[in-house]
């Protein structure tokens, strides 16, 4: 999962398009907005639980922890946009929390995202969206003190999985102690580093596994495993089978 491009820059928005989507937690700086084409999804943000059916899109504010999962097949959309491509929303909305971040969109409203140089019709869509949403209502949400570092550590782990990441040369780079950042990073997301990292690269193996035809030693390599048995493994324990069973589960069927 793309958590967030790594030269965003200033006004900048991307379309991206999934299926059967399943992210772990994570945060950005960055709104993070989820539109269900086909089946359902369920979301966590901001330590609140919702389902998003079909026709639905979710919101996820700057520095919000989220994750989705799918209790069925589904099709879905992801814009992920500056906060300054919509700054007003971000100034009334920075500090607070959306009291409902479910809204509706039309076919013709994801039509319009698909041409992001198109700006004014982009933020057209956006719009409309931010203004369902604000009339729904906010609630003071007091931004964590280290919201910002975590999402520092989201871009270094999305950068750098493949590499042998460490926490404790992580907390030197950084300028933190090693046991603040440890306990920063499990009240955020419930795991600790390490095994955060490995979910991570588990989840970039099973999308190499499904969109591509790559040997499965190469995918396991290229994600960031020593041994390919470490691979198998870690693997099974987290998919419930082996990377072959994997493959052959998501095959396109044959026409």
């Amino acid at each position: 999962m793309l958590f967030e491009e790594k030269h965003s820059g200033s006004n900048y928005f991307c379309l991206l398009h999934y299926e059967d989507f399943k992210c772990i937690r994570h945060c950005q700086k960055s709104f993070e907005m989820v539109f269900v084409e086909k089946g359902a999804l369920t979301a966590e943000i901001n330590g609140q639980t919702y389902t998003i059916p079909e026709g639905s899109c979710a919101t996820a504010l700057p520095f919000q922890v989220h994750s989705y999962g799918t209790p069925e097949n589904s099709v879905i959309s992801i814009a992920i946009f500056s906060a300054d491509f919509i700054p007003d929303f971000y100034e009334q909305t920075h500090g607070y929390a959306l009291l409902d971040p479910i809204t509706g969109f039309t076919p013709e409203e994801l039509a319009l995202l698909q041409d992001p140089a198109d700006h004014y019709a982009v933020k057209a869509v956006l719009y409309r969206h931010c203004s369902l949403l604000s009339r729904s209502g906010l609630v003071p949400s007091h931004r964590p003190a280290d919201a910002a570092l975590i999402s520092r550590i989201m871009s270094i782990i999305q950068e750098q999985y493949k590499s042998d990441l460490s926490l404790r040369t992580l907390a030197a780079e950084l300028g933190y102690s090693y046991n603040y950042l440890s306990s920063c990073f499990r009240r955020h997301f419930g795991v600790g580093f390490p095994e955060y990292v490995n979910m991570f690269r588990l989840e970039e193996t099973a999308r190499l596994i499904r969109d591509t035809r790559l040997p499965l030693t190469e995918i396991a390599l290229q994600s960031g495993f020593s041994t390919i048995r470490n691979f198998n493994m870690t693997f099974r324990r987290r998919w419930g089978m082996t990377p072959s069973e994997y493959r052959h589960r998501e095959a396109p069927a044959a026409p």
